[in-house]
């Protein structure tokens, strides 16, 4: 009797170890918490896998979900979450500006960033330019870029280009050069507009529009007449240089075949480079970054910069598990490992990196002064990505005129700030 009750206790206790150990294991899956990241970066991918591994392992209690899209698909996937309130925890922007936040803001769909360690930590100039009217910080800036022309250097010395064309004649006289060579100037993606409405007229609205142009066109005070007509020059050398069929060339195909020495030129950011040596690794030497040439004024060809991989924060994130992840990324040793390895970007946290040829030659415009920041594009509002990148498509396919577009840039102004 003794032996029967005692094998019944075990049996109990036994039974009573599961339940419980299964009822920890329930509690321990309902309270893991996730940071859910969407991205519109490419050549971060590697670096962003071996953040999560890395962050996973030393915070076994979040999971870290990242998703890349390019192009048009980000916006689209994005809105479309939006409109069925799922959100993403983080989600990169396009501009930082006050229309483009404080619309997320207003509509209570972000949080303010104020407190997270890594803003807190920021230089007081970057802290500035990223406080809205309402004194709140949105944006989780990670580091700076630069938009520009990538070039051949074997091609343009086959071509007897000699120096950096830094005004309109010497890019004019530079693409002459490379056509008597039987070298193709320019490669366009066009069938990504954003190649065109983001690479070459949001750096054209800096170069070309006054600074104070901004206040006024905020106000209603100024038209895209004002100074539109200037843009034009570049661009249409650009497409009167480019390769046959550019609509017909999206951006992985753009930088296909800049890699394989179909041109000579691409107007694109520094975020290029691993791409293209990964189609060819004997590009690496070969290509060299300047500033486009907009104008005849040296002055006013400065290198287009602006922030990159600003996050903004879902209101319905765990907060708390963002500012972890942020946290890890830039402070511990291991996320600055990863982010000085495969990041390898300009930034605000003090990183190092070895630069690669193309963000050395951004960085010598940079500490020689001779840049810009994205003033202007970074206050308009949002829907101005896409207004640029289709208007910019139909002016390359000839049913659309220069004096149209800026009427539309005008009307779609008021539009957008109606909203």
């Amino acid at each position: 009797m003794m032996k029967k009750m005692i094998c019944t206790f075990l049996i109990l206790l036994t039974a009573g170890s599961v339940v419980f150990a299964s009822g920890q294991q329930d509690k321990s899956a309902q309270t893991k918490r996730v940071v859910n990241i969407l991205y519109a970066k490419d050549d971060v991918a590697e670096g962003m896998a071996n953040l999560e591994e890395a962050f996973e392992r030393a915070h076994p209690d979040i999971d870290f979900v990242h998703e890349m899209l390019m192009g048009n698909e980000y916006d689209t996937v994005l809105y479309a979450r939006d409109a069925a309130g799922t959100l993403p925890d983080a989600f990169t922007v396009f501009n930082i500006g006050e229309a483009e936040v404080m619309r997320w803001a207003k509509a209570g769909k972000i949080t303010s960033v104020d407190n997270l360690k890594v803003v807190k930590q920021l230089p007081e100039a970057e802290k500035n330019a990223l406080t809205l009217s309402n004194g709140n910080i949105y944006a989780v800036v990670n580091s700076s870029t630069a938009a520009g022309i990538v070039y051949n250097k074997e091609l343009y010395k086959k071509a007897g280009i000699t120096s950096v064309p830094r005004t309109l004649d010497e890019m004019t006289a530079a693409c002459e050069k490379l056509k008597a060579a039987g070298i193709t100037p320019f490669i366009a993606g066009a069938k990504d507009g954003w190649t065109m409405g983001n690479q070459i007229w949001k750096p054209g609205l800096d170069a070309v529009f006054p600074y104070e142009w901004n206040a006024k066109r905020q106000a209603n005070e100024a038209s895209f007449h004002d100074y539109g007509m200037g843009m034009f020059d570049f661009i249409d050398l650009y497409i009167a240089n480019t390769q046959s069929r550019p609509l017909d060339a999206d951006y992985t195909t753009q930088m296909a075949l800049f890699a394989e020495g179909d041109g000579a030129m691409i107007c694109q950011g520094l975020w290029v480079y691993n791409s293209i040596i990964s189609m060819n690794p004997d590009m690496e030497s070969k290509m060299g970054f300047m500033p486009i040439p907009f104008t005849n004024d040296k002055t006013k060809n400065n290198l287009y910069t602006q922030q990159e991989l600003a996050w903004l924060i879902s209101a319905s994130s765990d907060i708390d598990a963002v500012d972890t992840f942020f946290d890890f990324m830039i402070n511990s040793p291991e996320g600055r490992e990863i982010f000085s390895r495969d990041f390898a970007v300009i930034n605000p946290y003090g990183i190092g990196f070895e630069p690669n040829p193309v963000t050395a030659d951004a960085l010598s415009y940079i500490e020689a002064g001779e840049y810009m920041f994205n003033h202007h594009e970074n206050s308009f509002p949002a829907e101005f990505f896409m207004v640029h990148s289709s208007s910019m498509q139909e002016y390359m396919g000839g049913t659309i005129t220069k004096e149209a577009i800026l009427d539309r840039m005008d009307a779609k102004w008021l539009e957008a700030m109606s909203k």
